[in-house]
C-alpha cells in the first residue's frame, strides 16, 4: 500500500469504493475498525459511509465462510467502535482532550449563532464606554453606532478572532505599513512615468488634446511634488511611535496630508479628460489616460488615502485588539467556540502537544478522507500531523518525506469543489498528489447518469464531440473548464481541470435548454397591471413554465401505463434561493407536493397564520391584531362587518377581552352562530394551554378542530397542507427546548417579521412523495431522475467590499472613510487591500462558478433541463432587430446562436480584465447561460437546428404567461368552492369513510425515561433498586458538609404558594413548589457564575413584578446560603462546574430490557480527588430513600463521564434547601 489520491468523477462511486477499501482492510489486511479513521465532509455523508460499510461488511460475512467472512463478522461485532466522522468532529474530539491545557472547558459546544450573538453583546457596550475615543469620532461620519458596533467590531470578532492564538491586529497593521511603502514605490513611479510623458506630449503637439497643456503646466512648474517612498515610511513611523488615542490627531496634522491631497486633486483633473476632444486617430494621449484611469489613478487614489488614514486605522486596531481579548475569555469562559476555532485548535495541539500527537498517530494505523476537494490547507496540516512517521516528531507541519508511506487515502473530485464561501480551498486537492508523490487514480465511468447525458457533460464542460458511451473525446470546442488534454502549466491552481466521463448504465436521456426571451423590461417590475395585457415577470414566468413541465411529467406514462416519474423523482434546483419562493407558489398553484429545507413560502396561503393567530391570541389575549385574525379565520369565520363590530366592542372596553358575550347583540345572525363557535373553540384550546405541548395544540387545531378537513376537502387549498408538517416541525423543536406558548407564538411572530423564511429544515412530510427544491450545495451528493435546474441566466451578488476584511498576507484590514479634504473628489478609491485582492478573488468565484455547474447538471439520471431568461432580441445588433418581427417564423436556436456569438464579439472588445483563463470561451462570469452556451452554440448548424440533424439537446422558448390565468389553483377534482362544492365532497367521501378499516394502534412501552420517572412509571423496578432503604436506614445529614437552615425563607415561601392554590386555581398548576424549586436551582447556577439571576420567561408570565421580585429574592438568599456551606465553598472553587448538566445512560433491568435514561444534574463539579454530584430539594419532608433510584442514574452517569476517566472517586449528594441538610447517597448508590 501507499498513500494515494482517487480522482472520483460525478456518479462514480466514490462511496463505493471507499467502502470496499474499508472492508479490504478489515479482510484482508486484518485492522479492527478503530484502528480506520474514515472523515467525510458533512454528517449527511458520515451517516451514509456508516450504512455502507456496514451493509459491505455484512454482505462478506453471509457469502463468505472462510477467513474473511470471520473477520468481517468480527468487524461488525465490534463496528460502534468504528470511528467514521465528520473531520470537525475528529477536530472537536482532539480538543477536548487537552482543552484544560488552553483554559477552555473539555464540556465546550460548537456554537456559531451563540458566538456571533456573543460578539454583538460585547461589541456594544464596549463602543459606548469608548464613544469619545477619537477613532470611533472619526467612523461616526461613516455609520451609525450600532452598525459600527454590529459591522466592524462583532465581524472582526466573530470573522476573524481565533482561540489558539492572541490577537494580531496591530501586527497586521504594520505588515499593511511595510506592504504600502513597497507597493508606494511602484505606483509613483508608474503615475509619474505616465504624467511626465503627458506633459512631454502637451509641449509638443497642443493639438492632440486641447485641455491637456494648461493642465500640465501646473505640473511642470512643480505643484504637484509625489513623495518618495522614505517619506511614507517616516509618516508611518512617526504614527506607530505615538500612543493609540494621540496619533490620529498628529497623522492628521503632518504635511504629508496636504500634499496627497494635492496630488489627488490634480490626478482627478487629468482623469477626467474628455477623450472626444483633440485628434481622433493615432493619439497617444488619449491612450496615457486610459492607462491612467484604470488601473493607475484607482490604484494610487486608494493608496493615498490609506497612507492618509493610516493614523485612525492603528488607532482603531489597538482599541479592537483589546476588546478581542475580552471577546475570546469570554468564550472560553462560556465554552463555546467556532468551527474555525475547534480546527486551528485541533492543529495548534498536534503541532505543540507531543503526548497527544503521538498518541493520535499510533491508534491509527490509516486514514480514509472523502470529499477532500471540500477542505483546505488547515485541514490537510491536521492529516499531515496525524500521518507522520511514528519516528518523527516535527516542530512543525511534517515535510511530505516524513509522511508515513501507507497511511492517506485521499478521495475528491476537483470540479466539485463549491463551499469557497467556508473556506474550502480546491489548489489544496489538486496539488496534493505531487506534493505526496503518490499513486494518482482516477474514477472516470459514470453509472448514474445516461449516455446522453454523459456525452452531453463532455461535449458542455470539456469541449468535445457529442459521444454517449464517453470513449471518443476529442477536444476543441469552447468549454466551460479546461480539458485536461489542453491545459497548460499556467493554468492557476484553484482552476480544475475537466477529465471525460464514461458511461457505466445504458439507456435514453434526454437534455433541454428552455430559454424565455425577456424582451420587456416594464413587465419585470409591474406587479400591479391586471387584464388580458398584463403578464408575468421574467423570474416568475419562469417558475410557471416548470411547475407546467413538472405537471406534465407527472402525467407522464410509460410503456404499461403507469407513472413514468413520481414527484420526489424531480428535483428543482437554484444557484440561491431569491427566487425559490415564485416556484413554491406555482408549485402550490396546480397541487403538485414539494418539500424544501429551505422554505421561503411558509406564511403563503393562511394555515400558519390562521393557526398562530390562535395560539397567539391564547398566549396574548390582549392582541388585537391576533384576535382580527382569529375572527376571519376558518375557525370563527366572521365577515368584514362583523369583525368591526367585534373591534369595535374591544376598543371600546376598559378591560378588553376577547370573546366576550358583548358583540353579539351587533352581529348578523349568520356571524353570531360563527362567532360563538369560534369562542367555544378560543376557551378550549386556552384550556389545553395549560396542560398540553405545544405540538399537541398546534395538532389539536390542525386535526381536532377541523382545519385540515377544511383544507383537503378543496382543491384550491389543498396545496397548503405541508405547511403543517413545518408548522409541527418547529413546535416539536420548541417543546425540545423547553419553550412555552408564549416564547413559541413570539418566535413564529418574529419568524413572520424577519421575511417567514425557514432554513435547514428536513422532515417527513404528510405527502413523503414530493418534488425536491434544493439549492446546488444541498444537493451534493444526491441523485435524481430528473433535474430542473433554474435561474441560469440570473447575476450573483455584486462585488462589495465590507468595512473589514481578510486580505490573505496583510492580515484583516479596515475599509477607512474618505478623509474630508479629498471627500469632494470623485473617483477616488479608499479600499486599496481590498482592490489589491478582489480581482483574485472574482477568478476564483469564477472557477468556483464553472465548478457549481458540474454539480448541478451531474445529479441528473434521465432528464436535464436548464432554463432561465436573457434578454435576447435587446442584445442583438440593430441591423438584425428586423428578424425577430412576430409575423417571421425565426428559427429559436439561430436566434440563440446570434445571441451567443454577439455576446462575444462584446466582450472580447471590453479592456477591462475578465476573470477568465487563456483560452476561455465564456461570455459572462457571472451567470450558469454565460459560461455554458457558447459551448452549447458551438453544436448549433449554421443552418440552424432540424429534424434531420437533431442536437444532443433541445432549445425551447418559454412562452409569456397572462397573469390573470395563473393565479388560480386546479379544480380537476370537480368541487367548487361553495357549500353545494362541500356537499358534494362530503357524498364522495361518505362512502370511503363508511368502508374505512378500523385500525387500533398498538401500544408501544416507553423505554426513553428521567431519573426522577422511574418510580412512576416503573414501581416495580424502582421498589427493587431501592429495596432496604425505605426507612431511610444510613442516610443521614452529613454534618460536616451541611449548611444554613432555610426554614425561615420557605415560610414565606409557602406562604406566598398557598396563597397562589386559594387565589387562583389555574394559577396553582402553572406555578407551585417546584416552579419556585426551578428559581432556586438557577439562583445557585447563576451566583456560582457571579452573574445575576432572573426569572425564566416561563414562570415570569404567572407573576405579578411584585411576585417575581420576591420569589427572586428568596431564591437568591437560599442559594447564597448554600454557597456558604462547605460543600458550596467546594463548589465555588471548582475549576470544573457543570450546572444544569444534561446526560444519558443505559439500564438494564431485571428482565434483561434496557431503558435509556435521560437526565439533568443539577450541579457537577470536582475538587482534587473527587467528583461530586449535588440535586438540590426543596422538600418539606426529609426521605432520601425515595430519590434512591434518581441517584443511583446520577452516579453511574457521573462516573462515567467525569469520576472514571479522571481516575477519581465518585460523591453524590442530595442537598436540602429548607434545612441545609446535605445527605450523601454514594454509598447506596454503588450498591444499586
Amino acid at each position: 500500500m501507499e498513500n494515494a489520491v482517487v480522482a472520483a468523477g460525478a456518479g462514480s462511486g466514490k462511496t463505493m469504493v471507499l467502502a470496499s477499501r474499508f472492508a479490504w482492510l478489515v479482510t484482508e489486511k486484518n485492522y479492527r475498525v478503530n484502528e480506520i479513521l474514515t472523515l467525510t465532509f458533512t454528517n449527511k455523508a458520515a451517516a451514509q459511509m456508516f450504512r455502507r460499510i456496514h451493509s459491505t461488511l455484512g454482505e462478506i460475512a453471509s457469502t463468505d465462510n472462510g477467513e474473511k467472512g470471520r473477520r468481517a463478522q468480527a468487524a461488525l461485532d465490534d463496528f460502534v467502535h468504528a470511528r467514521i466522522q465528520t473531520l470537525d468532529s475528529y477536530s472537536a474530539a482532539i480538543v477536548r482532550q487537552c482543552a484544560s491545557r488552553y483554559g477552555i472547558n473539555p464540556d465546550f459546544v460548537i456554537d456559531q449563532e451563540r458566538c456571533l450573538s456573543l460578539a454583538f453583546e460585547e461589541a456594544l457596550p464596549f463602543l459606548i464606554s469608548h464613544r469619545r475615543h477619537p477613532a470611533l469620532e472619526r467612523l461616526y461620519s461613516k455609520k451609525q453606532p450600532n452598525e459600527i458596533a454590529h459591522d466592524i467590531f462583532a465581524s472582526i470578532l466573530f470573522n476573524y478572532s481565533y482561540i489558539d492564538r492572541g490577537p494580531s491586529l496591530i501586527e497586521d497593521t504594520k505588515n499593511q505599513f511595510d506592504i504600502v511603502c513597497r507597493e508606494w514605490k511602484k505606483l509613483r513611479d508608474t503615475s509619474v512615468n505616465i504624467l511626465d510623458e503627458l506633459q512631454r506630449l502637451a509641449s509638443e503637439d497642443e493639438k492632440l488634446h486641447p485641455d491637456l497643456p494648461p493642465l500640465m503646466t501646473e505640473y511642470a512648474i512643480g505643484q504637484i511634488v509625489f513623495p518618495d517612498t522614505q517619506n511614507i515610511r517616516d509618516y508611518f513611523d512617526m504614527i506607530l511611535s505615538l500612543p493609540a488615542d494621540t496619533c490620529i490627531m498628529a497623522a492628521e496634522k503632518h504635511p504629508l496630508q496636504d500634499s496627497l491631497a494635492d496630488i489627488l486633486r490634480f490626478m482627478a483633473k487629468v482623469h477626467a479628460l474628455n477623450l472626444s476632444k483633440g485628434r481622433r486617430k493615432d493619439n497617444p494621449v488619449k491612450d496615457l489616460i486610459r492607462q491612467f484611469r484604470s488601473p493607475v489613478f484607482e490604484e494610487f487614489s486608494s493608496l493615498a488615502v490609506y497612507c492618509m488614514q493610516a493614523g485612525l486605522i492603528y488607532s482603531f486596531m489597538t482599541l479592537t485588539q483589546n476588546l478581542q481579548e475580552h471577546y475570546l475569555n469570554k468564550k472560553r469562559q462560556e465554552g463555546i467556540l467556532t468551527f474555525s476555532d475547534v480546527s486551528r485548535l485541533a492543529r495548534a495541539i498536534l503541532i505543540e502537544q507531543s503526548d497527544i500527537r503521538k498518541s493520535e498517530k499510533e491508534t491509527f494505523k490509516t486514514i480514509m478522507i472523502d470529499e477532500f476537494q471540500d477542505n483546505n490547507e488547515l485541514q490537510k496540516d491536521v492529516l499531515f500531523l496525524l500521518a507522520e512517521k511514528h519516528e518523527v516528531m516535527s516542530r512543525g507541519i511534517p515535510a511530505a518525506k516524513d509522511i508515513a508511506p501507507d497511511k492517506l487515502f485521499f478521495v475528491g473530485d476537483e470540479k466539485q469543489s463549491i463551499y469557497l464561501f467556508r473556506g474550502a480551498d480546491v489548489s489544496v486537492f489538486r496539488t496534493l498528489q505531487n506534493e505526496l508523490q503518490s499513486a494518482g487514480l482516477s474514477l472516470a465511468i459514470n453509472y448514474r447518469s445516461s449516455p446522453d447525458l454523459i456525452g452531453a457533460f463532455n461535449a458542455v464542460f470539456g469541449g468535445g464531440n457529442f459521444d454517449p458511451s464517453g470513449k471518443t473525446f476529442l477536444p476543441g470546442k469552447p468549454s466551460v473548464f479546461v480539458s485536461a488534454r489542453t491545459a497548460g502549466a499556467g493554468l492557476p491552481p484553484y482552476e480544475a481541470v475537466y477529465t471525460p466521463l464514461e458511461a457505466g448504465k445504458t439507456g435514453g436521456g434526454k437534455m433541454s435548454v428552455c430559454i424565455f426571451d425577456d424582451k420587456n423590461n416594464e413587465t419585470d417590475s409591474d406587479d400591479t397591471k391586471t387584464g388580458a395585457d398584463s403578464f408575468l415577470p421574467a423570474d416568475e414566468n419562469e417558475a410557471r413554465f416548470v411547475a407546467e413541465r413538472v405537471k406534465k411529467l407527472l402525467e407522464k406514462k410509460n410503456e404499461s401505463g403507469e407513472n413514468q416519474y413520481r414527484p420526489n423523482d424531480i428535483a428543482i434546483l437554484f444557484r440561491t434561493r431569491n427566487s425559490q419562493h415564485l416556484f413554491e407558489k406555482h408549485l402550490r398553484l396546480l397541487n403538485i407536493p414539494y418539500a424544501c429545507e429551505d422554505m421561503g413560502g411558509f406564511f403563503f396561503g393562511g394555515p400558519v397564520n390562521d393557526i398562530m393567530s390562535t395560539l397567539r391570541l391564547a398566549a396574548y389575549p390582549l392582541d388585537k391584531a391576533a384576535y382580527a385574525e382569529m375572527l376571519r379565520s376558518p375557525f370563527a369565520g366572521l365577515s368584514l362587518p362583523g369583525l368591526a363590530a367585534c373591534l369595535a366592542v374591544f376598543n371600546q372596553s376598559a378591560q378588553p377581552e376577547p370573546f366576550t358575550g358583548e358583540p353579539l347583540a351587533r352581529l348578523s345572525e349568520s356571524d353570531q352562530s360563527r362567532y360563538i363557535e369560534g369562542q367555544k373553540l378560543y376557551r378550549r384550546i386556552c384550556g389545553k394551554a395549560r396542560e398540553s405541548s405545544v405540538s399537541a395544540l398546534v395538532s389539536e387545531l390542525w386535526y381536532n378542530e377541523g382545519y385540515r378537513y377544511e383544507t383537503e376537502w378543496n382543491p384550491q387549498t389543498t396545496v397548503y397542507r405541508e405547511l403543517y408538517d413545518y408548522l409541527f416541525h418547529l413546535a416539536v423543536k420548541a417543546d425540545t427546548g423547553n419553550q412555552g406558548l408564549s416564547a413559541f407564538a413570539d418566535s413564529i411572530q418574529e419568524l413572520r417579521n424577519s421575511g417567514g423564511r425557514l432554513t435547514d429544515i428536513e422532515i417527513p412530510l404528510e405527502r413523503s412523495n414530493a418534488v425536491q427544491l434544493l439549492t446546488i450545495h444541498k444537493s451534493k451528493g444526491l441523485e435524481f431522475p430528473v433535474v430542473f435546474l433554474c435561474g441560469c441566466g440570473k447575476h450573483g451578488r455584486t462585488d462589495q467590499s465590507g468595512d473589514v476584511y481578510d486580505t490573505g498576507g496583510a492580515g484583516i484590514a479596515l475599509s477607512p472613510p474618505l478623509p474630508s479634504r479629498v471627500i469632494a473628489i470623485p473617483k477616488i478609491r479608499n479600499n486599496f487591500f481590498w482592490e489589491r485582492s478582489n480581482a483574485e478573488a472574482k477568478r476564483k468565484r469564477t472557477a468556483e462558478l464553472r465548478r457549481l455547474l458540474y454539480v448541478g447538471m451531474t445529479r441528473a439520471e434521465k432528464e436535464l433541463h436548464l432554463s432561465g431568461s436573457l434578454k435576447l432580441s435587446k442584445n442583438l445588433a440593430e441591423d438584425d432587430t428586423s428578424a425577430r418581427d412576430e409575423n417571421t417564423p425565426v428559427d429559436f436556436s439561430l436566434l440563440l446562436k446570434q445571441y451567443v456569438e454577439e455576446k462575444a464579439a462584446s466582450e472580447s472588445k471590453k479592456s477591462e480584465e475578465k476573470n477568465t483563463i487563456p483560452g476561455d470561451s465564456i461570455f459572462d462570469n457571472d451567470t450558469f447561460f454565460g459560461l455554458c452556451l457558447p459551448a452549447l452554440a458551438a453544436h448549433i448548424p449554421a443552418e440552424g437546428c432540424s429534424k434531420d440533424s437533431p442536437l444532443f439537446f433541445s432549445i425551447e422558448e418559454i412562452p409569456v404567461f397572462p397573469r390573470e390565468n395563473t393565479q388560480s389553483g386546479n379544480t380537476a377534482a370537480g368541487f367548487s368552492n361553495d357549500n353545494a362544492g362541500l356537499r358534494a365532497f362530503f357524498e364522495q367521501a361518505k362512502t370511503f369513510y363508511d368502508n374505512a378499516e378500523k385500525i387500533t394502534t398498538p401500544e408501544v412501552t416507553d423505554n426513553h425515561l428521567t431519573p426522577t420517572s422511574l418510580r412512576d412509571k416503573l414501581p416495580s423496578e424502582a421498589d427493587r433498586l431501592t429495596e432496604n432503604l425505605s426507612c431511610g436506614i444510613g442516610l443521614k445529614a452529613n454534618e460536616e458538609f451541611s449548611g444554613e437552615n432555610g426554614n425561615d425563607i420557605f415560610n414565606t415561601v409557602d406562604a406566598m404558594l398557598a396563597n397562589f392554590a386559594q387565589t387562583d386555581e389555574d394559577s396553582e398548576e402553572k406555578f407551585n413548589a417546584g416552579s419556585f424549586g426551578t428559581i432556586a436551582h438557577l439562583c445557585v447556577e447563576s451566583l456560582l457564575n457571579s452573574v445575576e439571576p432572573f426569572v425564566p420567561a416561563s414562570l415570569s408570565g404567572f407573576l405579578s413584578p411584585k411576585e417575581s421580585t420576591a420569589f427572586l429574592d428568596a431564591g437568591k438568599e437560599l442559594a447564597a446560603r448554600f454557597i456558604r456551606s462547605p460543600l458550596g465553598k467546594i463548589a465555588q472553587n471548582a475549576e470544573l462546574r457543570e450546572n444544569e448538566f444534561p446526560f444519558r445512560t443505559l439500564i438494564k433491568t431485571q428482565n434483561k430490557n434496557e431503558l435509556f435514561i435521560n437526565g439533568t444534574i443539577d450541579l457537577l463539579f470536582e475538587d482534587t480527588g473527587t467528583v461530586h454530584v449535588v440535586d438540590f430539594k426543596t422538600d418539606s419532608r426529609e426521605n432520601p430513600a425515595e430519590h434512591a433510584a434518581q441517584m443511583a442514574c446520577y452516579y453511574q452517569a457521573a462516573s462515567a463521564l467525569f469520576a472514571d476517566p479522571r481516575k477519581k472517586t465518585c460523591r453524590i449528594w442530595l442537598y436540602y434547601l429548607r434545612s441545609g441538610h446535605a445527605v450523601e447517597m454514594t454509598g447506596k448508590a454503588q450498591t444499586l
